[in-house]
């Protein structure tokens, strides 16, 4: 939050949590501006407030520049906050850079806030169409229950559709009631011990 001495009054400028950026320094000389005007008589009619335009929410294929990001939310599930080991960013490193397999991500504010591992199967059935795997869904804790499972998952269908892809299965081990909701709603149907999509 910041504050600025505006022609009709103190303007407070709020900003998102995680792309917050206001300088102390800009608040006190803001503040002390609003403090001056009261104390000489200069009282605003109203305090207007303004939020900063927020950041598109974008889906998109994972880089090595998420490293650190996935880390930290793969890590959030299991309550253990510890880096990748080497082997793990390896793994990552691998996963990014090879044709079959992608990370797919949901970015908020410039931080990757959902993530899920996605593989192209190549097959000889259906005319040689491959099919697509999904994994491994992962949601930020401070950001969930905003449409990112949602979001990540309609970007993984058509992702799949994109590739040509004649179905997608997600295997699954255990699935809560608003989960299995969920991927029904976008035509999952349960077959021994996964969801597919035809």
């Amino acid at each position: 939050m910041a504050f600025r001495a505006g022609t009709d009054g103190p303007v407070v400028y709020l900003k998102p949590f995680m792309n917050d950026s206001a300088l102390p320094g800009f608040f006190v000389f803001g503040f002390s501006l609003f403090v001056f005007r009261l104390l000489f008589g200069y009282y605003p009619d109203y305090v207007h407030f303004k939020t900063c335009t927020p950041m598109p929410i974008l889906c998109r294929t994972a880089t090595e520049q998420d490293l650190d990001d996935i880390n930290a939310l793969y890590q959030s599930d299991w309550h253990a906050i510890s880096k990748f080991s080497k082997r793990q960013e390896l793994i990552f490193k691998r996963l990014v850079s090879e044709r079959l397999t992608e990370l797919l991500v949901v970015e908020k504010d410039k931080f990757v806030v959902a993530c899920c591992h996605y593989m192209t199967m190549p097959t000889l059935a259906h005319g040689g169409r491959s099919m697509a795997m999904l994994g491994h869904f992962a949601v930020d804790p401070i950001n969930r229950q905003q449409g990112h499972a949602k979001r990540l998952l309609s970007f993984a269908i058509d992702f799949a559709r994109k590739q040509g892809c004649y179905q997608v299965l997600i295997q699954v081990d255990k699935l809560q009631h608003w989960q299995k909701q969920l991927l029904q709603s976008y035509g999952f149907c349960e077959n021994t011990g996964s969801l597919v999509l035809q």
